[in-house]
């Protein structure tokens, strides 16, 4: 009989051949020469974007590019804003900030609330503002509303508050449509698509560091062009593991689906459950996380880019771990009435009471 296992296998085997998957997870030598040329290929693969008046620079990784930017732009008289969803390497540059305002998505973003920035901005008596926000949750997959940052922009420029407009575009880059002209810098990583391909690409209306590298960014341009030849399959990522998890998701007092969120991100939101630290080491080799925060509320993620990477057994393998995580947490919390304790020092949840 045909089985859910077998519903999951025949789709992560549709997305690509063999031969297209050797080819996108191993590195060629090219010599490229036009710049421009390379970069306007780059522009035609956004949905849309306006970026026709940027320049797009390189580095080894995203985070050098983000500790040029807070280098360049963030001093004693920056207000920086930023929000709840950024990567670990923002957050490092984030703690080293004095005058700052941390939004919450549910809380804030949504709600468009830029008022409290701009209230927010002038107790400070900051000069400036470094506005940095990422434009997809890394781990819940909910984007941010284009409307914020419009209103944003629009309240700056308004109040004449001279400012600085960064988008951390990492998962929203080539899927969700953007227009970047709000932005005087947009942020990439390559191995957002593609599994370990280390490069950071970035860009902006002004220079601020970084190389141009033709080989590497010409050969990243040709696998990027297969994967989005696959976006057909992309987008029916989120709805097969719906279908795999539908047991879960039934259980609607513990487990849902954030909203508006990008196809190629599965979060599953977790309401009461606890996890330790054998949970997130069991997952953490297949690349699934759970646990980012100390919260009773939380989640377990899984990336399409990520999971299509992995052999056919070993991924299934890593979707079942999954299930029988859930079910030894909903266990101890439907018999035990599991309140977890936390480990301040950690991400994850450590012991129970």
């Amino acid at each position: 009989m045909y089985s859910i296992d077998d519903y999951v296998l025949d789709y992560l085997s549709s997305v690509f051949t063999d031969e297209e998957k050797s080819f996108i997870y191993t590195t060629f030598n090219k010599t490229f020469n036009d710049w421009e040329d390379l970069t306007d290929k780059y522009k035609k693969l956004l949905p849309f974007s306006h970026l026709d008046n940027y320049t797009l620079n390189t580095a080894s990784s995203c985070t050098e590019l983000i500790q040029n930017l807070f280098k360049k732009h963030v001093d004693n008289d920056t207000f920086v804003v930023s929000s709840n969803y950024e990567h670990d390497s923002t957050k490092r540059c984030l703690e080293k900030v004095q005058n700052k305002l941390i939004l919450h998505y549910s809380e804030d973003i949504i709600k468009l609330n830029v008022d409290k920035i701009i209230n927010e901005f002038r107790k400070s008596n900051s000069k400036k503002i470094f506005a940095y926000f990422i434009g997809t949750g890394l781990s819940t997959g909910e984007i941010l509303p284009q409307t914020f940052f419009i209103k944003l922009k629009k309240a700056l420029i308004d109040n004449q508050i001279e400012h600085t407009f960064v988008l951390d575009d990492v998962h929203g880059m080539f899927i969700t449509p953007r227009d970047y002209s709000l932005f005087d810098y947009i942020l990439y990583t390559c191995h957002s698509w593609i599994k370990d391909y280390e490069m950071g690409m970035m860009w902006s209306k002004t220079d601020c560091g970084g190389i141009q590298n033709y080989d590497k960014t010409r050969d990243y341009l040709d696998k990027l062009i297969l994967v989005i030849s696959k976006f057909d399959k992309i987008r029916q990522f989120k709805t097969v593991l719906s279908q795999f998890f539908a047991e879960e998701l039934g259980k609607k007092a513990t487990f849902n689906l954030y909203q508006n969120t990008t196809p190629h991100i599965f979060s599953l939101e977790t309401h009461g459950l606890a996890f330790d630290q054998e949970d997130y080491d069991s997952l953490n080799k297949y690349l699934i996380k759970i646990s980012e925060y100390n919260s009773i509320d939380n989640f377990v993620r899984i990336r399409f880019q990520e999971l299509i990477s992995f052999d056919l057994k070993f991924a299934l393998e890593g979707l079942h771990t999954v299930k029988k995580i859930l079910k030894k947490s909903l266990f101890m919390k439907n018999s035990n009435g599991v309140i977890p304790i936390f480990d301040d020092s950690k991400h994850i949840r450590t012991d129970y009471i």
